[in-house]
């Protein structure tokens, strides 16, 4: 028997001629012999790919978990659904359900994701690569601490382990220390490399008064660390005024008694030292002194 052209169908692919209706049995054109009339049928494979595609992820950096929805048809189902991510090999999604469905992303990090859909004759489509930016690790703060410290400025540094913006407040020691929430509301400013130190400059503070510096570092994908806290006192204030002496001709064994007159608010305990001729009197100490015979009498 001469084998026939191949028939064409739109569609599908000719797979051969078979001898039953269940296409078991293949005919052999050279070797099979007819033994009356026979009725052949041709197997076809349907050759149209499945159709699907994947919803855009949302822009920029997230912190919870995100879902992708999958959307995939096909003219006589899909049977397997597969993804991808990044260079990596395809792995097969498992007991997935109808159209639409929910695939979750729960890898940390920046990465692409490829969905591929394949149907029962094997056909398959993939769709295009997305990329989702997934952060769910808070970031922290180290090496924090206080220097050049002033009477009204001081220099703070740290080093944060995550890209991110940085925010800080300053309160006195006796004021209620805030919460993350009160500092990333207080300020923002870039930290653009992570595990390098920072450093800025505090300005605006009040002289001889106990400080708490606060910190909190809030990552891309908006997770905030822990809050930071570094305990100092600025400088004394300069002194500023008039020391006034009450004797100004003291004889052997007058008390004088020395008083200040200044213009700093609050300037805290005084203390005094006494001097002859520019050279200071060892023990004399406190806002009195007795004259002695070397503070009238020259030597």
């Amino acid at each position: 028997m001469t084998k026939p052209a191949d028939p064409t169908r739109s569609g599908y692919n000719f797979a051969g001629w078979y001898k039953d209706a269940a296409l078991k049995q293949e005919w052999d054109f050279e070797n099979s012999t007819l033994d009356g009339d026979t009725t052949l049928y041709a197997k076809w494979v349907e050759n149209i790919p499945p159709q699907i595609s994947v919803s855009a992820p949302p822009d920029g950096w997230q912190n919870q978990n995100v879902v992708l929805t999958l959307t995939f048809s096909d003219n006589v189902g899909v049977t397997k659904l597969f993804v991808k991510m990044d260079q990596g090999a395809y792995s097969e999604i498992n007991s997935f359900g109808a159209s639409p469905y929910k695939y979750t992303v729960t890898q940390e990090g920046a990465h692409s994701y490829t969905f591929k859909a394949q149907d029962a004759a094997g056909n398959y489509a993939e769709t295009a690569a997305v990329t989702v930016k997934l952060d769910k690790t808070a970031p922290t703060i180290s090496g924090a601490g206080v220097s050049e410290i002033g009477k009204e400025s001081a220099k703070a540094a740290f080093t944060s382990n995550d890209t991110g913006t940085y925010h800080y407040m300053i309160k006195k020691s006796t004021e209620t220390a805030p919460s993350v929430t009160d500092i990333v509301g207080s300020n923002t400013t870039a930290v653009e490399t992570a595990n390098r130190e920072i450093t800025f400059q505090v300005e605006g503070l009040t002289p001889r008064t106990n400080y708490v510096l606060y910190l909190a570092v809030v990552d891309k994908a908006g997770n905030k660390s822990g809050r930071t806290s570094v305990s100092f006192t600025t400088q004394k204030p300069d002194l500023v005024g008039t020391v006034i002496v009450n004797n100004a001709a003291p004889r052997y064994g007058d008390m004088l008694e020395a008083s200040a007159e200044l213009t700093v608010v609050e300037p805290g305990a005084l203390s005094y030292e006494w001097y002859r001729d520019g050279i200071k009197i060892v023990g004399a100490a406190g806002n009195t002194y007795t004259a002695v015979k070397a503070d009238v009498q020259p030597v």
